[in-house]
């Protein structure tokens, strides 16, 4: 009976152990590869699937593709938002850090114009400002 018993529980949370350390790998294959940066994203105006008016308590990691964004959030229930780019407005932004936690001491802001007329806030520290506009950036001055 007693081995019955850890049997059943014990299937389920090996699956659930395996579940997390698959989720762990897939995360740490995407944060490796190269131009992926720490971030933050909010909305500004408008509304974007998946992005919420204020900042997230833990970072995400982002990944420009051409002109979309590529978000990927979550731990354990890891998800890929790709968010399709028109233009940046203006250059990236000094903010306090208090405004933007986990960033560190200096975080820039960039506002990205999104297909379909919404805005939104992308935040990252201050040495990854430049891939913070990606492609979108303009030439070097």
């Amino acid at each position: 009976m007693v081995a019955i018993l850890l049997a059943a529980v014990g299937v389920p949370l090996w699956l659930v152990v395996g579940l997390l350390i698959g989720a762990a790998h897939a995360r740490r294959q995407f944060t490796r590869m190269p131009g992926v940066f720490r971030c933050k994203v909010r909305t500004r105006s408008g509304a974007v699937a998946g992005v919420k008016e204020t900042w997230k308590r833990s970072p995400d990691y982002a990944l420009w593709m051409r002109d979309v964004l590529l978000v990927q959030r979550g731990l354990a229930l890891m998800r890929t938002l790709p968010i399709g780019v028109e233009r940046v407005e203006g250059e990236p932004e000094p903010v306090e850090a208090t405004a933007v936690k986990g960033l560190g001491p200096a975080p820039r802001v960039a506002v990205l114009l999104i297909d379909g007329g919404a805005t939104i806030e992308l935040a990252a520290a201050e040495e990854d400002a430049r891939a913070l506009v990606g492609p979108m950036a303009g030439p070097p001055a």
